[in-house]
């Protein structure tokens, strides 16, 4: 036997047999690559490929099922073959550091915006505190499926006088795009044109394209009218577009009174956009009070933005960033 074979894993046998192929027949690898992919994935993850076709198949006509969050004032509707619906079941999406923080300082919050907002796990979870009277709750979520989840629980916790819904995808310009949803968990879908290898696998199937709404959140407070001098509290989570999203709400926070902005951040995103929108951010730092690197569920204040960046070295992972200026 062929010690350098048997020696391979058996991802690594695939990648070996991947490479020769493409070396000697360029012609025929790439329908010969996506059947390799396919069947490697079967072997390794059917658990996985059936829940993907499910999904998949699913998609329009799975109901939700309802669950009570843990303030017993909201309920959330999310979907069982979704394995983020597990986090929301088991109630530790409410165990995140920025939804703990966030949910805290809702009360004091005059305009609220929970972009990337999934099942609503942030937008329904603030009703266990005190809010301001006259609040409004912008609750932004581009899937369909899960904005159908997210208007309904918003509709049967009685919370439509507050929370407004928009089914778009918040971006740098008005306009529209490619949608890619990550059927397996939703938490992963993305305007990203270049989907993740994880969302590619299972021959595509994992992965579902539509076309969406984009807007700047510029354009939605103009649309709705809202009243920008209040204090102002804003959850982006847009899987690595959080940086073009922060930059369109960059009259949202120039005309505040203080506000507390948090965004998961990926060091490709931030690379990216700190040659993008530097004057932006670099003006953003120099006005907030503090700034807050989150990760590993420690907050690590920053004063500078190589020195954020150096987080990315020991969190191996996404860092949430969080603004704050003349909060409470």
């Amino acid at each position: 036997m062929n010690t350098k074979i048997s020696n391979l894993s058996s991802e690594n046998f695939s990648k070996t047999f991947k490479q020769r192929m493409k070396e000697k027949y360029p012609d025929f690898y790439a329908l010969l690559n996506g059947t390799v992919v396919f069947f490697y994935n079967v072997y390794k993850y059917p658990i996985n490929l059936y829940k993907v076709i499910l999904s998949r198949l699913k998609y329009e006509t799975e109901k939700m099922t309802p669950h009570q969050l843990a303030s017993g004032n909201c309920i959330n509707l999310y979907m069982e073959t979704d394995w983020r619906a597990k986090l929301v079941a088991s109630r530790k999406t409410e165990k995140c550091i920025e939804l703990i923080d966030f949910i805290e300082e809702a009360r004091h919050a005059d305009l609220i915006w929970d972009i990337g907002a999934n099942y609503g796990e942030f937008t329904l979870g603030q009703f266990k505190k005190n809010l301001k009277p006259n609040v409004k709750i912008i609750s932004v979520e581009p899937n369909p499926k899960m904005f159908k989840s997210l208007e309904a629980s918003i509709r049967i916790s009685n919370i439509n006088d507050l929370c407004t819904p928009l089914k778009v995808a918040l971006s740098e310009e008005d306009g529209t795009a490619i949608f890619n949803i990550d059927l397996f968990t939703s938490g992963s879908s993305t305007l990203l044109s270049e989907v993740s290898n994880k969302a590619q696998t299972f021959f595509g199937l994992r992965t579902l394209k539509i076309p969406t709404t984009l807007k700047r959140a510029e354009t939605i407070a103009k649309e709705l009218n809202l009243n920008l001098s209040g204090k102002l509290l804003m959850k982006i989570d847009v899987e690595e577009k959080d940086f073009d999203v922060l930059y369109s709400a960059k009259k949202l926070i120039d005309e505040c009174s203080g506000y507390r902005i948090v965004l998961e951040t990926a060091i490709d995103s931030a690379s990216k956009a700190y040659i993008d929108y530097k004057d932006f951010l670099e003006s953003l730092f120099q006005k907030s009070d503090t700034i807050s690197a989150i990760y590993k569920n420690e907050h690590h204040l920053v004063k500078s933005w190589d020195e954020y960046l150096s987080h990315f070295a020991i969190a191996n992972s996404h860092i949430d960033l969080m603004f704050t200026r003349n909060w409470k």
